[in-house]
């Protein structure tokens, strides 16, 4: 699979996201497995490819009309938190866990938590 395709392969689980309840959204670690297992794209591009893939997204987004597709800079911020909190719990309860790995995961929630907070307030 060359970058075009993998980008457009990104697009559409974006698209098919938005007709799923957030419990069954792909996230970003997700996305990138697939790549990596499936089409044995190195983990590090899949991630690049789903940064370019993302941007083209809310390109796409910005400019439409819909209102109910217009982007809520808030709730992306909050998914990119809630994507980190999800790769480190991944590590977590394994053999390879270290004090390290812990700290991460619980620093991470904390960050998810305090712009949680803060944006429902406002």
């Amino acid at each position: 699979m060359d970058k075009k395709k993998a980008i457009n392969f990104i697009l559409d689980i974006f698209r098919e996201n938005e007709k799923n309840p957030p419990e069954k959204f792909l996230c970003r670690k997700d996305i990138v497995d697939i790549l990596h297992v499936d089409f044995k794209i190195p983990e590090s591009t899949g991630y690049r490819y789903h940064s370019e893939a993302e941007k083209e997204y809310m390109w796409e987004l910005e400019k439409s009309n819909d209102p109910k597709k217009k982007i809520d800079r808030k709730q992306v911020i909050l998914d990119n938190l809630w994507d980190i909190v999800q790769g480190y719990s991944t590590k977590l309860g394994k053999p390879t866990t270290t004090a390290e790995d812990n700290q991460n995961y619980t620093d991470a929630a904390k960050n998810y938590s305090n712009h949680l907070k803060l944006y429902k307030k406002v």
